[in-house]
């Protein structure tokens, strides 16, 4: 299916990105913002002062147990930064020079759907997928009826999907494979018109939509409305970001 999108408007601000990645210096600080998972209760499994890796558990949902939040940096953490009423807010972890990596075993694209899930809770992979209506975290108890990849951007300043998946190809190919394993319906694939992306174009084992216009031609919301309406509170659908599949 193509979506073509009249009613919207790409925001006019100004500093728009030059469309080439380069690099930038680290920071001596790196946080794990807790802001956007509002409504989240957290077990903290670290403490100031704690050595930390890449990847290492940090936090934990309390209302679903095995859904884990990992750390982006390795370090130490500096501080667990709260708010009004004690609510966290951020992970601030001091980077070490040297930075290592939490190792995680490899799983097959045909390890069971309850194998697979417990590693994407392990890993912090479950944290990227949400669920529809209302944008939740994905409950892993449910099945989805379809799984949306949104594999275009189209609000200021993100970079777009191709380039959050250069390079990392075969990652991309690899989560698809994974997702199929957690739903019997479809794997909607909707990026941008014109797209010269092959990870996008020639993925086997999904569904193809093509977008155009202008923001928020990149929501998933709207992706769902045109091809899978959700009609009511019992209808699940998970959506991920192309960037989320590779990590």
């Amino acid at each position: 299916m193509h979506l073509k999108i009249k009613k919207g408007l790409d925001i006019p601000i100004l500093g728009k990105p030059e469309g080439q990645a380069r690099v930038l210096p680290l920071s001596l600080e790196v946080g794990l913002s807790c802001e956007s998972f509002l409504g989240t209760k957290f077990r903290i499994l670290v403490a100031p002062g704690d050595a930390v890796k890449i990847g290492q558990k940090l936090l934990e949902d309390k209302d679903s147990p095995g859904r884990f939040f990992v750390s982006p940096a390795a370090g130490v953490v500096k501080e667990l930064r709260r708010g009004a009423k004690r609510r966290l807010l951020t992970v601030v972890i001091e980077r070490m020079p040297q930075e290592s990596t939490q190792l995680f075993p490899k799983i097959s694209s045909e390890a069971s759907r309850s194998d697979i899930l417990a590693f994407l809770g392990e890993t912090g992979g479950m944290s990227g997928i949400r669920q529809g209506p209302l944008n939740r975290f994905a409950d892993p108890t449910e099945i989805p009826r379809s799984i949306f990849i949104k594999a275009v951007e189209s609000a200021p300043f993100i970079p777009p999907a191709e380039m959050q998946v250069e390079g990392k190809e075969e990652e991309f190919l690899a989560g698809l494979r994974l997702l199929q394993r957690l739903t019997d319906g479809p794997i909607h694939l909707v990026y941008r018109k014109g797209s010269t992306c092959r990870a996008f174009t020639e993925a086997d084992g999904v569904v193809h939509h093509t977008v155009e216009g202008p923001h928020p031609s990149a929501n998933s919301s709207l992706h769902i409305q045109n091809i899978d309406p959700i009609t009511s509170a019992a209808d699940v659908v998970w959506t991920v970001s192309a960037l989320s599949v590779v990590q």
